[in-house]
C-alpha cells in the first residue's frame, strides 16, 4: 500500500519491519465457521511467524471496557471457545481498526489486544498521537474477506492462527484546524493473526500484514 499516515493498516511498516513471509499452509475453514455452521476440521501445521513481542508501555483508556461490555459489542460467534470464536474476533478487530482512527476511541482495540501484541501497541500509540494533535481520519475502512479465511486451532505453541484477505479504502487525515490531506491510497493484501483465549475473550497476541497493492 502506498501510504504514509500514522493510522495506516500496517503499523509494522512504521518501524521498518517487513511483514513476515508465511510459507506454511494453513487449513481452510469455511465461512460457516463464523456463522455457527459445523465445527471446522483443523490440523496441526507449522505456524506462521507473527509478531507478538513485548509491547511499549501505553496509558490505558480512561474507561476501559470490561470483558462483558466487549462481548456485548461483538458478534455472538466471538464467544465460542473454538476456532469460530477466534475467526469472529479477528474479523471484528479488523473492522474496528479504522473506527479507532476515525473517532479517537481506542477502547475496543485496546480491549481486544493482548499485552504482548506489538502490532496492537503501535496502532494504539498512533491513534493516541492523533488524538493529542486534535486530528482524526476519514476513510481507511478495512474489509476482511472471511469467505477465504484460513485457521489453525491450538498449534504447538498454544495459539490459534487466523488469516484472510483484506481490502482497505483510501485514507484522509483531518487536522485540528480543519485542513486535510490524503494519506493513504488503500489497497489489498492478507492479514495474519495470532489469537489467544483469555478467559471468555479471544485477544490478538500478534499480527502481520502482507500488502499486495
Amino acid at each position: 500500500m502506498k501510504t504514509n499516515t500514522p493510522g495506516r493498516w500496517s503499523p509494522a511498516t512504521r518501524t521498518a519491519r517487513t511483514a513476515a513471509a508465511v510459507g506454511a499452509a494453513l487449513i481452510l475453514a469455511s465461512l460457516a465457521a463464523c456463522t455457527g455452521g459445523s465445527t471446522p476440521i483443523v490440523t496441526e501445521t507449522p505456524s506462521p511467524t507473527v509478531t507478538g513481542n513485548a509491547s511499549p508501555s501505553l496509558s490505558p483508556s480512561p474507561t476501559p471496557l470490561t470483558d462483558a461490555e466487549l462481548l456485548a459489542l461483538m458478534p455472538p460467534e466471538a464467544a465460542y471457545a473454538d476456532v469460530r470464536g477466534a475467526i469472529a474476533t479477528a474479523e471484528f478487530f479488523t473492522a474496528q481498526y479504522a473506527v479507532m482512527f476515525q473517532t479517537g476511541d481506542s477502547r475496543v482495540i485496546a480491549a481486544l489486544s493482548d499485552a504482548k501484541c506489538q502490532f496492537c501497541a503501535e496502532a494504539l500509540a498512533s491513534a493516541a498521537d492523533e488524538v493529542s494533535a486534535g486530528a482524526h481520519e476519514s476513510g481507511g475502512e478495512v474489509i476482511g474477506d472471511v469467505s477465504q479465511v484460513r485457521a489453525n486451532l491450538h498449534t504447538g505453541d498454544g495459539f490459534t492462527y487466523v488469516d484472510f484477505p483484506y481490502a482497505q479504502n483510501a485514507t484522509t487525515l483531518i487536522h485540528g484546524n480543519g485542513s486535510s490531506e490524503p494519506t493513504g491510497d488503500g489497497g489489498t493484501g492478507r492479514i495474519y493473526f495470532r489469537m489467544g483465549l483469555e478467559g471468555a475473550v479471544w485477544r490478538v497476541v500478534g499480527a502481520e500484514v502482507q500488502s499486495e497493492s
